[in-house]
C-alpha cells in the first residue's frame, strides 16, 4: 500500500476528491484526520454498500441526484485484498437540496465539520469525475479505461432518492434517530413535490377535495413549533412549490408571481388556521395551474412526443442523447427526430437547449449558484457556451437576467 500513498495523496491535494481504500472494513487510507470523520462503526455501517458491490470494474454511482462515488476491489504489492472507494463529489452545486434531502456527505464527516467539508467538496461534472476514476484504475488496477464506457456504466436514478440503498439507508436512519437532524418529513414533501409537478391535485386532496397537506404533515416528530417556526416553514413549503411548479412546466414570471402574492398573505397572517390556509391555496393552486398548463402545451401533440418532452424535462441536469429518448419512447432516432420537429417545431437538440435554459432561469432566481456551477449542473460543455446559448435563447446574459427584475427582464426580452 506504501507504493500507492504518494500518489494518492497526489490526486487528492489536486483534485480536492475524496479517497478511501478499505481492508475488508476498515479503513488503511485516507486524506483525512480521524477527528474529521464520523466513528469508525458508523462510517463502516456508511460504506457497507459499496465495499459489499465492489468488483475489479470500477463503478461510478449518483446518490440522491448529486453525490458521485466511484468503488473497486484491488490487490496491491503484497497481495492484500483492498478496496478502492472515492466521493463524495458533487454533481452541482448542494446549496439547492440541503434541508430537503439527506446527503451521504452529512453521515461520513464529524457534525462539527459538516458546514467546512461540504465548503470543501469539489463541483464536478459526470465526464470530468469519470476521468480522476480512470487515474485510479490506471494506478491500481494498471488497466485503462475508456471514460466514455466509465461513463456509460454509471449507476443512477435521476429523479428520486431511491438509489440510497438499504445499507445506506439503515446508516442515515441510525444516526438520525440519535440527532434527529431534519426538520422535515422526507416522503411527505417528496409527494408534494410528485403531485405539484405533475398537476395532479388528487395526490394531495382528501375524499371530498380538500387538501389534506398541512404544515404538521411536513414536520418531523418532536419538532418544536413557534410562530416564527411556522412561518418559516410555510415560506419553505411556498418554495418547494414554486420551484416544482416550474418543473412541471409552469412559466417562470407566473410561479414567481404566485409566489410573491403567497409570501405577502404570510406576512399579514394573524393565526396558525390563516397561515396553514395559505399553505392550502397555495399548494391548490400550483397544482391546478401546471395541469392546466400541461393540458394546454402537451395535449397538442401525440403520445410518443409527449413522452419524449417528459422524459427531457426530467433528465435536465444529465446528458441527453437522442438515441437515448427515442429508445425510451420505444420508436427509432430518425422517426423521432423528424416527428419531433414536425409537432413542435423545434430541432430535438434546440428544444433540450430551450428547457435547460428555462431550468437555469429558475436556479439563477431561486440560488446562489454560479454561472459555471449552473453550466456544469445542467451538462453544458462549458461556461463560456452556456452563456452563449442563454444570451441566444433570453436575449441577456445569465448575470444580467439575475440582476434584472420581472418587469425590466419582460422588456429586454420582447424587444
Amino acid at each position: 500500500m506504501e507504493e500507492y500513498e504518494a500518489i494518492l495523496n497526489y490526486l487528492y491535494e489536486s483534485s480536492r476528491i475524496p479517497v478511501w481504500i478499505f481492508e475488508n472494513e476498515k479503513i488503511v487510507f485516507t486524506d483525512f484526520s480521524k477527528e474529521t470523520l464520523r466513528k469508525e462503526e458508523e462510517l463502516k455501517t456508511v460504506f457497507e454498500y459499496f465495499l459489499k458491490n465492489a468488483t475489479e470494474e470500477p463503478t461510478i454511482r449518483i446518490v440522491a441526484e448529486v453525490e458521485m462515488f466511484a468503488f473497486f476491489r484491488f490487490s496491491d504489492g503484497d497481495g492484500r485484498k483492498l478496496c478502492f472507494v472515492s466521493g463524495p463529489v458533487f454533481c452541482f452545486h448542494p446549496a439547492q437540496i440541503i434541508g430537503k434531502r439527506s446527503l451521504i456527505s452529512e453521515y461520513i464527516y464529524a457534525k462539527e465539520q459538516i458546514k467546512a467539508r461540504l465548503a470543501d467538496t469539489p463541483i464536478v461534472d459526470v465526464r470530468s469525475y469519470c476521468r480522476f476514476v480512470r487515474a485510479a484504475a490506471a494506478l491500481l488496477l494498471h488497466k485503462l479505461y475508456e471514460t466514455e464506457n466509465l461513463k456509460n456504466n454509471c449507476v443512477g436514478d435521476l429523479t428520486s432518492d431511491s438509489l440510497i440503498d438499504s445499507a445506506l439507508a439503515r446508516a442515515i436512519f441510525d444516526i438520525r434517530e440519535e440527532e434527529l437532524i431534519s426538520l422535515y418529513n422526507l416522503d411527505s414533501e417528496h409527494r408534494l413535490v410528485e403531485a405539484i409537478r405533475n398537476g395532479n391535485l388528487a395526490l394531495v386532496t382528501d375524499r371530498v377535495g380538500e387538501v389534506k397537506y398541512s404544515v404538521d404533515r411536513l414536520r418531523a416528530p418532536f419538532a418544536q413549533e413557534t410562530k416564527r417556526q411556522r412561518e418559516y416553514e410555510v415560506v419553505a413549503l411556498i418554495t418547494i412549490a414554486t420551484r416544482a411548479a416550474v418543473s412541471g412546466g409552469l412559466d417562470v414570471d407566473t410561479a414567481f408571481s404566485m409566489s410573491d402574492l403567497y409570501l405577502q398573505r404570510i406576512d399579514k397572517h394573524k393565526t396558525f388556521r390563516e397561515l396553514e390556509e395559505i399553505a392550502r391555496h397555495a399548494i391548490r393552486s400550483f397544482c391546478e395551474k401546471v395541469a392546466e398548463c400541461k393540458d394546454k402545451e402537451l395535449g397538442k401533440y401525440s403520445p410518443r412526443i409527449q413522452k419524449a418532452i417528459k422524459y427531457i424535462r426530467t433528465h435536465l441536469h444529465y446528458p441527453i442523447s437522442l438515441a437515448e429518448v427515442a429508445s425510451y419512447t420505444e420508436i427509432s432516432p430518425k422517426y423521432l427526430s423528424s416527428n419531433f420537429f414536425k409537432e413542435t417545431g423545434k430541432k430535438f437538440s434546440d428544444f433540450i437547449r430551450i428547457e435547460r435554459i428555462r431550468e437555469a432561469c429558475l436556479l439563477l432566481r431561486t440560488t446562489k449558484m454560479s454561472s459555471i456551477e449552473i453550466a456544469n449542473s445542467l451538462s453544458f460543455s462549458s461556461q463560456s457556451y452556456f452563456i452563449k446559448v442563454f444570451l441566444d435563447v433570453m436575449g441577456i446574459t445569465p448575470q444580467k437576467y439575475r440582476g434584472n427584475s420581472s418587469a425590466e427582464f419582460e422588456k429586454r426580452t420582447r424587444a
